[in-house]
Formats: C-alpha cells, sequence, structure tokens
C-alpha cells in the first residue's frame, strides 16, 4: 500500500474547509449583493415615483415619467421601462405599448393603504382653499395642477414571463395606481458577471489556501521532521544524538521528551555491551596467551607423532582461535565506541597484495589464482590494519572456494580511490546471504561452519576498518557461481 502524506492530506482538509466556507460565504454575499442591488432599484424607481404621484398627472406626464424612469435605469432600448396607470374606476389613464401581455392587471397586486386614511404625505401640505377627500371618493374635476395627493405604500414583486423577468412596483394616490415594470435582463447580466467574478476568484483562493496549509502542515510537523533527522543519524557511533527541546510545541513537547530519554537508555545499554565485551576481550588476552605458552612448551616436550602430541595441537589450535576471536572482538570494541586510533601514512597496496597472492598459492595449491595487480598504488591508511582487512577478505575466498576453483584479485584506480575487488568461484549452497553477510557472527555455510576457520567476524571487520579510513567494503556480486567483493579505499596524494 502506497504511503500516504501528512501534509497533503492537511493540505486538502484545509482546502476542503475553507472551500466550503468560501462558497458558503460567497453563496451568502451573492444573495445579500443580489438584495441589496435590487432594494436599491426600488428605492430608485420609489425615489422618482413619489414626487409625481402627490400631483395630478395627464397622460403626457406619465410619458415623462417612463423617459425619466429609462434614463435613470440607464436603458438602451425602449421596453426596458414601462408603465400602466389606471383609474379607480378601471379606465386606463397610460399603458406604455411595449408592456408585456403576459402580464395583466387582474394578476398584479394593489399597493398598501394609505396612512391614516387621507391624511396628506408628511413632506407635504394638502392646498389650504380645498378640504381633504374622504376615501373612495373620485376628486373633483377642477382640482388644480400642483395640488398635493397623499400617496400609497409601494408593493414590489417579480414576474417571469418567458426568458425574461421584471420588476413591478405597484404605487398610486387616489386619483391613480401607478405600474411601473422593470426589464431585470440587464440586472440579472451584472448579477451573472459578478457570480463569475467569485468563481473565477474561488480557485485562485483555494490554491493560496492549499499553499498556505501546506506551509502551516510543514511547519507544524518540524518536529517530526527533526525526530526524522535525529533518527537518521542515529549509529553505533551516534547514539549521543538529542532533539533539542528548546521553544517546541508544547503537543510536541512531551514525544520529544520520550524521545530523547529512550536515546539515553538505549545508548547506556550499548555502552554497557560494548564495555562489557571489551573488557572481556581484554582480560581473555593475557589468560590465552599464557596458556597458549604452557601448551606450546609442553608441545615440544612430548615425543614426536605421539597422541599426547596430537592433543596438545589440536588444543593450541583452538586457543589460537580463541585468540583471534577475542583480538577480532576488542578491536570491533574500539570501532563502536570511536577508539580506534589509526596511524595514517601512506600503504602500498599493491606489494600488500602481491604478497597475499603468494601466499594464497602456498595456502592453496589446488585453486588457479589469478591477479591483475598494476605496481605502485599507494593509498592512505594504518600498515597494521589493512593487511588484517586483505587477510580476511583473501582467506574468505580460499574457504569458500571449490576445490579446482578460480580466485581473482583487480586493483584498479579511479576518482582518487583505489578499489580492489576479489571474486571467487562458488557452489551454491556456499552463497552468501546479500542481507546478512557482514553480520557479525555470520556464517555463509553452515554446514562448514566448524570445518573451515573463523567465526563469522572477518569480514565485519574488514568493513569496520574501511569505514574508518574513509572507505568501503561491499559485496559486488553474489551469483550461485561467483562471489565477488569490492573494497575502495582512499589514494596516497
Amino acid at each position: 500500500m502506497k504511503p500516504r502524506s501528512f501534509r497533503i492530506r492537511i493540505a486538502l482538509l484545509v482546502v476542503a474547509l475553507s472551500g466550503l466556507v468560501l462558497v458558503g460565504f460567497g453563496g451568502a454575499a451573492l444573495a445579500l449583493v443580489y438584495r441589496m442591488r435590487l432594494e436599491a432599484l426600488d428605492r430608485e424607481i420609489k425615489g422618482r415615483v413619489n414626487p409625481r404621484l402627490t400631483q395630478h398627472e395627464d397622460a403626457q406626464g406619465w410619458a415623462d415619467l417612463e423617459k425619466a424612469l429609462r434614463f435613470s435605469y440607464g436603458a438602451r432600448k425602449e421596453g426596458e421601462v414601462v408603465l400602466w396607470a389606471r383609474a379607480p374606476s378601471g379606465a386606463i389613464l397610460y399603458q406604455s405599448a411595449e408592456w408585456p401581455v403576459e402580464i395583466q392587471w387582474d394578476s398584479l397586486p394593489s399597493p398598501g393603504p394609505f396612512p391614516d386614511g387621507l391624511a396628506p404625505a408628511r413632506d407635504s401640505e394638502p392646498p389650504r382653499d380645498r378640504p381633504l377627500r374622504p376615501q373612495g371618493q373620485k376628486p373633483p374635476p377642477d382640482m388644480r395642477p400642483g395640488a398635493r395627493f397623499p400617496i400609497r405604500p409601494p408593493l414590489f414583486i417579480t414576474r417571469s414571463v418567458g426568458a425574461r423577468r421584471w420588476r413591478i412596483g405597484m404605487m398610486g394616490n387616489p386619483e391613480a395606481t401607478l405600474a411601473v415594470a422593470t426589464d431585470l435582463t440587464k440586472f440579472d447580466g451584472e448579477m451573472r458577471q459578478t457570480a463569475m467574478a467569485f468563481l473565477i476568484v474561488l480557485p485562485v483562493a483555494l490554491l493560496l489556501v492549499a499553499a498556505g496549509g501546506w506551509l502551516i502542515a510543514q511547519r507544524a510537523l518540524r518536529p517530526v521532521a527533526a525526530l526524522t533527522r535525529t533518527a537518521e543519524q542515529i549509529t553505533a557511533k551516534g547514539l549521543d544524538q538529542r532533539i533539542v527541546i528548546g521553544a517546541a510545541d508544547t503537543e510536541f513537547l512531551r514525544l520529544i521528551t520520550v524521545f530523547n530519554q529512550m536515546m539515553d537508555r538505549l545508548q547506556d545499554s550499548f555502552e554497557q555491551a560494548v564495555r562489557f565485551s571489551a573488557d572481556a576481550a581484554h582480560e581473555l588476552r593475557t589468560p590465552l596467551t599464557i596458556l597458549q605458552g604452557k601448551l606450546e612448551s609442553a608441545l615440544h616436550e612430548a615425543g614426536d607423532g605421539s597422541p599426547r602430541q596430537q592433543e596438545i595441537g589440536e588444543l593450541l589450535e583452538e586457543v589460537q582461535r580463541l585468540k583471534a576471536v577475542t583480538q577480532k572482538l576488542l578491536l570491533l570494541s574500539q570501532v563502536d565506541t570511536g577508539q580506534l586510533h589509526l596511524k595514517m601514512e601512506s600503504f602500498d597496496l599493491s606489494a600488500a597484495l602481491e604478497e597475499m597472492q603468494e601466499d594464497m598459492r602456498a595456502m592453496a595449491p589446488g585453486l588457479r589464482i589469478e591477479g591483475e595487480v598494476p605496481p605502485g598504488v599507494n593509498v592512505l591508511g594504518d600498515a597494521s590494519l589493512l593487511p588484517q582487512v586483505l587477510q580476511n577478505l583473501t582467506s574468505n575466498a580460499i574457504k569458500y572456494t571449490p576445490e579446482s576453483g578460480t580466485v581473482v584479485c583487480r586493483l584498479m584506480t579511479d576518482d582518487a580511490k583505489a578499489r580492489l575487488s576479489i571474486s571467487n568461484s562458488c557452489d551454491g549452497a556456499s552463497a552468501p546471504d546479500p542481507n546478512r553477510v557482514f553480520h557479525r557472527f555470520y556464517r555463509g555455510d553452515p554446514s562448514r561452519a566448524r570445518r573451515t576457520e573463523g567465526v563469522g567476524l572477518g569480514l565485519s571487520l574488514a568493513r569496520e576498518i574501511a569505514r574508518a579510513h574513509g572507505g568501503e567494503l561491499v559485496l559486488e556480486e553474489a551469483r550461485s557461481d561467483q562471489i565477488t567483493f569490492t573494497l575502495s579505499l582512499p589514494l596516497a596524494t
């Protein structure tokens, strides 16, 4: 299963929540803008019509009012603002030719009632020489122009006729009821432009929110990144790595504290194990040396070819084996604790390989030893430790090469490094496990564990010495018929 990114999940969650908030807020804002602009249109119509309703108007006056409304609305063509005025008796006082026939007068609501009966409008005064008429009574025919009428509160509705929508305002005075219809095509177009602008800005805003969510997640995960970097640096020589608490957030403070405490316990346990290994190896060296000396003396005193001499010889081999193990354990413990002191000097790797090849031919005369060793290849290293690396590699090749097999040593230089590859033929049973070949005490062929020399520490120690010199030892190839190890060391300048 492919791992998921926590930062991406946080960014997507922030985008989702922000998107919902922005869409909700944008929808509410668009609805509010729509309502406010519609109310502004209603106020514009009301402000233009009400002053004309306070006085008597004839057909020409209604026509002039229609022109004024069109100019105020910004109508580009006739028919965008239309009027229909009717007397209380039902007589048509004025009707625009473009009035939509689908909207009938009977389907329109009536404006609100007159305030306080027939009381005059607050911003006007009735003529002093004419009394107010009771509600429902027709105005006298001799009403003078300029007389003030009370105004009925306007009522605005929206009607759809086919693909067009109309905003209709119902207003009136005792003399006439007026219907003002405004085509909302232009109004709806402007609202669509506003909504389109919002839809264009929304993805940009979501991208910015996603970037902000990514940055916030990255900043929030800094303690986790610090834990990761510290964990990557943890090796046998880097158990002293700790995370500085500093100004860590409260949520991560406990995690950092537990991690540092775990590293303390791990370092204490490892140092205790390394000290035990080093102390045990150091303490065993003296009695093993004494035991070796005693056995060598007894071996000389025993008769040649006697069973006792053979028995003492076997014991001496086991003691030498134990001494080799303790020496390797001591070196490994010094490497683990960083106490392996190197005396760096120029080391003639070509000459050392030539000697190793001669020893290999003497130790395994039945094997074919081949070499491609150019002369004069000098590396920078400790002359007392590098021969151990070469001996471990060559002895390992001899031990696991079947009879009549081949061992090939190739030495080359590139990139300021010397590269030595040692290949040996093998059978399928003795092929090592690439994942465990450098593990301590690992034996490539368990069935030959006691018949072959060594305890499985040679390759591990050789790699540690190579790394201490700034080089590396790797298993280059592990086929069923051939094994190749490659050693790289810095050239001496």
